[in-house]
């Protein structure tokens, strides 16, 4: 359990303080590591409601790591799946 929550707030600060591909590459690595960690999609919303900008390539959408979060753990579970089988 303590390991858990110090990988929640360690992500939480990647989000927030690093780059935006180094915090990807946590989050990926955490997903991979714990069972079930949905915690990154409300880590990412709340990076993406602070710093969050609507872009013309994205068709005016500000939410792009929150999108990004919930692909990557949807497709880290199904690898997950894939590879304990």
């Amino acid at each position: 359990m303590f390991l858990r929550i110090t990988a929640i707030i360690l992500l939480l600060f990647s989000a927030l303080l690093l780059p935006w591909w180094l915090g990807l590459i946590f989050a990926i690595g955490l997903t991979f590591f714990f069972k079930s960690f949905l915690e990154i999609i409300p880590i990412y919303f709340f990076s993406d409601l602070i710093f969050g900008t609507p872009q013309a390539r994205f068709l005016g959408f500000a939410f792009i790591g929150t999108i990004a979060a919930f692909l990557i753990y949807i497709l880290m579970n199904s690898f997950k799946k894939y590879l304990r089988q």
